[in-house]
């Protein structure tokens, strides 16, 4: 018999379980249910030595494999693997007992609150991570087109919150996990020492830094384990579509990313890419599924304005979607890059113009009021693909007439010069 109930602690998805007098822990993690409704998962058993080693005692590795909690057989061969390697202890209910607890934890979820009467921890987060921006302990999302500044917005993000800066936007401090599915480390460094140089900061900000490949979901244990044990407050997604690890389309994909980082109960910003103008005009939601937006609690989009040459652009961040409050302001930061690099705080946006194309059709009537022309013209003319000018081309018999056979004009000239 044992002598005491274990102690258990839960990280995410990761059960431990110690027992102190027998000097036995056992891990279980990357549980699943099968098809079947089984449920399978990875254990690790080590067993205290008593030869002490360096002044403490040195923990032996029995057992490490997966094996299906729900089984009795399975349950039992891993106890008998465990009696052969440290005869002695009862290892039959020790075995028992830790996958009793855990498929007991893993299926009950999290405590039903009774709201009416229940008030949150002391010292609970509340709010902003930094405002107006990362809701805390919230999936905050940017989304944008390609080379609109997303990531260096993130890097820059990731700056404030690790230097507890307070300008331009306030901030609550606390470490940084940046996952990049996009990036290197030398040229996500490279980015943070311009940054740090331009914050005259004298070394690059802590960040911490990991290169990623595969789903999201599937390193959540891995996850868990690194913002416990390096205090992160916030963990930066670079980006959604690799992250996800499947279609950006299916809900599916969508949620076990989300799933994933629900499970890390911290301050998450997810930087995400959006799908091209169409023919009903600019898109302002992230590529892919609804799901991205619904699951998301604080969404904004990145658009931006840049000349030619220039050594800076204006960024403007538009309130898409909140769950934590009104819609805001658009907010608008001017990124210098050279001779070196600031942000600051822009020029007021007015309206959603910055870097929006119109709708194609306006742009085909504009080009069209020029003189007709054939739709491949149009097409190349603008910029556009010819499916789309020709899908429009037939719609919009509002605005669009066939002059001679071949070539398209517009409707309202056509009838006046008759």
């Amino acid at each position: 018999m044992v002598s005491s109930a274990p102690k258990i602690e839960q990280r995410g998805p990761v059960f431990r379980l110690q027992w102190a007098e027998e000097g036995v822990r056992i891990k279980v993690s990357r549980i699943y249910q099968s098809s079947r409704g089984e449920m399978h998962g990875e254990i690790t058993v080590q067993y205290r030595s008593d030869l002490p080693f360096d002044d403490r005692y040195a923990w032996r590795h029995l057992v490490g494999t997966r094996y299906q909690v729900t089984s009795d057989r399975s349950r039992g061969d891993i106890a008998r693997r465990c009696e052969s390697e440290a005869p002695g202890l009862p290892w039959r209910q020790i075995i028992e007992e830790a996958s009793i607890n855990v498929l007991s934890r893993y299926r009950r979820g999290a405590e039903v609150l009774d709201l009416s009467t229940w008030s949150p921890p002391k010292n609970s987060p509340s709010g902003y991570r930094l405002t107006p921006l990362l809701a805390e302990g919230l999936p905050n999302m940017i989304f944008g087109d390609g080379g609109t500044g997303k990531s260096m917005v993130a890097l820059w993000l990731s700056t404030m919150v690790t230097e507890g800066m307070q300008e331009p936007f306030e901030c609550s401090p606390g470490n940084v996990l940046y996952l990049d599915w996009e990036m290197e480390a030398d040229e996500a460094q490279g980015r943070l020492r311009r940054i740090a140089e331009g914050m005259d900061l004298p070394t690059p900000p802590r960040v911490f830094y990991r290169r990623c490949a595969g789903r999201l979901v599937d390193d959540v244990e891995w996850l868990a384990e690194t913002v416990k044990s390096k205090g992160i407050d916030l963990v930066v997604v670079d980006s959604a579509v690799p992250a996800c690890g499947g279609n950006p389309n299916e809900p599916e994909s969508v949620q076990a990313l989300f799933y994933g980082l629900r499970q890390l109960e911290v301050t998450s910003l997810i930087v995400a890419h959006v799908s091209k103008n169409t023919a009903d005009g600019p898109v302002t939601t992230p590529y892919g599924s609804v799901f991205w937006s619904n699951l998301s609690r604080n969404v904004w989009q990145v658009q931006k304005e840049q000349e030619a040459g220039e050594d800076s652009m204006v960024v403007a961040l538009w309130h898409r979607k909140t769950n934590v409050g009104p819609l805001l302001k658009p907010v608008s930061l001017r990124i210098t890059f050279s001779p070196s690099f600031s942000v600051e705080m822009g020029p007021t946006v007015e309206r959603q113009a910055l870097t929006s194309k119109p709708p194609l059709a306006e742009q085909m009537a504009a080009k069209l009021g020029d003189g007709a022309m054939s739709s491949s013209a149009l097409a190349e003319a603008i910029g556009a693909k010819i499916g789309s000018v020709r899908t429009t081309l037939a719609r919009r018999d509002d605005l669009f007439i066939m002059v001679d056979g071949r070539r398209w004009g517009l409707k309202a000239f056509e009838a006046g010069s008759r």
